[in-house]
């Protein structure tokens, strides 16, 4: 099958401005780019041609990994805010 030209990865800027759900959607679509390109590159192997644009998949990885990285920080910030709320509580409860 023929490729269209690659785009350019996700960035982290661009990835912490998405939603929970947003950022759910935009995996589903990088997995099965992701799925799409291993099969084209094995249907390339499998017939020795060079596969065009293989750098897709490389981008489509690091995007992905860039997901991970952001709603890593999305985790620990959340618990860093709530561990603040229960040190605020706790000394609330003092007085």
């Amino acid at each position: 099958p023929k490729l269209p030209p690659p785009g350019r990865r996700w960035s982290a800027a661009e990835i912490r401005l998405k939603s929970d759900a947003d950022l759910q959607k935009l995996w589903a679509v990088l997995l099965r780019e992701r799925n799409m390109l291993a099969s084209v590159k094995l249907l390339h192997e499998r017939r020795k041609t060079t596969m065009p644009h293989p750098e897709r998949a490389r981008m489509t990885r690091k995007s992905m990994a860039m997901i991970k990285v952001v709603l890593g920080e999305r985790q620990r910030s959340a618990e860093t805010a709530m561990r603040r709320g229960d040190l605020l509580t706790k000394r609330q409860r003092r007085r």
